[in-house]
This record gives C-alpha cells, structure tokens and sequence, in this order.
C-alpha cells in the first residue's frame, strides 16, 4: 500500500506565483512593443507625406520660375488659359492671369502655379509687375489647394 505524507498532498503556490509574473510581464513587454511599433510606423507615414509635399512645393515654385521666364520671353505667355507642365512623371498646373487687383493693368500679372508629385498637391501665387521684359516680383506665397 502507498502512503502519502501530509507534506507531498499541499498545494505550493510558489511555481503558480512565478507562472503568473512571468504572464504578466510578457503581456505588458508586448503591449510595449505593438505600441513602440505603430508609433514607429506613424512617424513613417508622417515623414514620407512631408517629404512629397516638400517635393510637390519644389515643384510648383520650378513651375512658376519657368512661367516667369517664358513671360520675359513673350509677355502674353499663358495669358490664353491653363498651362499643363510635365516634369518627369510629375506634373504642373499653371494659371497665369491680369491681376485682378489692379484692374485695367495690362502690365500686372497673377500666376498660380499648382505642383503635382503623385497624389500631393502643393501650390504657389505670385504677382507680378512687368516693364518690358524686366519682371519685378512684388510678393509670392504657398496656396492652399
């Protein structure tokens, strides 16, 4: 007959303590780690669409300084209606018009040029004065599209 003493039957609740620490801390390093993850990830995200905007705005300003130079060459330039630029596998969207607020100057010009680099779009206003071919820029911004 097999006996057992009162010593062998007790539960010990020592393994059962180290099962649930070792539990607990591999949850929270995992909840670590899944969110160091998707910040990572967010920081990518925002870093590649900054990086396209700044391209696109490089873009549209090129876009504009080729408009002016074209107008120094013909002061008519684009006066006719939209101008579509291709730069590569990029593109341009270029209005340029008589400032409309200096109506009747035939020698003020409004141009907006609008930067495309795959889906982002960035975009560039100038006026501008002309006297023969000499171009004065009076003010330039970045638009909102």
């Amino acid at each position: 007959m097999i006996s057992y003493s009162s010593s062998q039957s007790k539960f010990k609740p020592s393994g059962f303590s180290a099962l649930l620490v070792v539990l607990i801390i591999g949850t929270v390093s995992l909840a670590v780690a899944q969110s160091a993850t998707f910040l990572g990830l967010g920081e990518m995200e925002i870093g590649y669409t900054s990086q396209h905007g700044n391209e696109a705005l490089t873009l549209a300003d090129g876009c504009l300084d080729e408009t002016m130079r074209r107008i120094r060459l013909n002061t008519n330039y684009g006066l006719a209606g939209e101008i579509d630029l291709s730069i590569a596998s990029n593109s341009c969207t270029i209005n340029v018009s008589l400032d409309p607020n200096f109506p009747g100057d035939v020698n003020r010009r409004l141009i907006v040029a609008v930067g495309k680099i795959s889906d982002f779009y960035k975009g560039v206003s100038a006026n501008l004065s002309l006297n023969g071919n000499v171009i004065t820029l009076v003010s330039w911004q970045e638009v909102n599209n």
